[in-house]
């Protein structure tokens, strides 16, 4: 093989892989998690009475978010639709933590050392029905940013009956 047959071979494939990187594109892949607590809204408590088994549903993308929610019938359970979504459920004092979300990025804020990104919520009791939200989370950390007031759709009280004979 002659010189001049080598170098333009070289060339060829040095505009390839050229045009191969310029097309894929580098992203890096973030993760992270939220934490918070969802209370009554009507509590009359100081601080207001925390909500136990909400589900917290945590998507990176608002659209596919506020499709679940459109999606939801009022007085039935939900269930989402979404493809990626995190899930957790809050504890007797409605506290909960969704230690890990991930996420990538073309052209991350911090380089590819770290990044933020929007989380976007729905929270759904059946007493509460399902209501959205919102919040930001930093990369390789998680953080209690979340607190959420749910108002209720259904009522209850302590009835007690004396019977005499």
């Amino acid at each position: 093989m002659n010189n001049k047959k080598y170098l333009q071979i070289l060339q060829f494939f040095a505009v390839l892989i050229s045009i191969i990187f310029t097309f894929s594109g580098c992203y890096s892949v973030f993760s992270g998690g939220t934490g918070g607590l969802v209370v009554d809204k009507e509590s009359t408590s100081t601080p207001k009475q925390g909500i136990a088994n909400v589900d917290v549903y945590a998507y990176l993308s608002s659209s596919e978010r506020d499709s679940d929610f459109a999606s939801w019938k009022e007085g039935t359970v939900f269930y989402p639709k979404a493809e990626y979504y995190g899930h957790t459920t809050t504890n007797n004092d409605g506290h909960f933590s969704i230690s890990k979300l991930t996420w990538k990025e073309n052209s991350p804020d911090f380089g590819k050392d770290a990044d933020y990104a929007t989380i976007f919520l729905l929270f759904y009791h059946e007493n509460y029905g399902l209501t959205k939200g919102q919040t930001v989370i930093t990369s390789d950390s998680t953080s209690d940013t979340v607190y959420a007031e749910l108002t209720s759709v259904r009522k209850t009280t302590a009835l007690n009956i004396n019977i005499y004979d």
